[in-house]
């Protein structure tokens, strides 16, 4: 039998968004046109973390550099030296799909998201989870027909939205 005290409910990534977006848990160590690769820092803070600010496969993190902030997707973790005991040092890295940038407007303020970089991201920059409103600005397309398809694994106030293709609307209009 299962009692309600055995039962863990995990809090809502968004609630801890926006800490965990200020923290960097890396930087990078390698750059290759449209590829990064991160060093994790390996704190206790880092290590001790939350199952909220857990850094998985498909997680968006950004880069802040001078120009803009670089958007990314965890595409790859790995361990190429996995500590055997406790105390030797390990390190983690994870590879990420460079996927566009963050500018912030200098006329209006507006933050807007375009795919694509410009701005390469430099060795040693600090790496960090993507704010609520950096998730925001990445899947809000003002200017482009989407549907909504549901919610952000990694914050679920955030809705997923697909871009709808101009080519179908035509093959619709041409009876296919």
């Amino acid at each position: 039998m299962i009692t309600e005290d055995a039962i863990t409910i995990m809090p809502d990534r968004s609630a801890v968004a926006q800490t965990v977006a200020t923290r960097p848990f890396g930087h990078i160590v390698s750059v290759a046109g449209a590829q990064a690769v991160a060093a994790l820092e390996l704190s206790p803070e880092i290590l001790d973390s939350a199952a909220t600010d857990r850094i998985e496969i498909g997680v968006l993190i950004k880069i802040p550099t001078p120009v803009s902030s670089i958007v990314g997707i965890v595409s790859s973790m790995s361990s190429p030296t996995p500590a055997v005991v406790q105390d030797e040092k390990e390190i983690r890295l994870i590879e990420l799909s460079l996927a566009g940038e963050i500018f912030v407007d200098q006329q209006t303020g507006e933050r807007y998201f375009r795919r694509g970089i410009s701005n390469s991201p430099a060795l040693g920059d600090p790496v960090a989870h993507a704010s609520h409103d950096d998730l925001a600005c990445v899947y809000s397309q003002p200017d482009k027909p989407t549907i909504d398809v549901g919610t952000l694994f990694q914050d679920s106030s955030v809705p997923a939205r697909l871009l709808v293709h101009n080519g179908l609307e035509q093959s619709a209009e041409d009876g296919w």
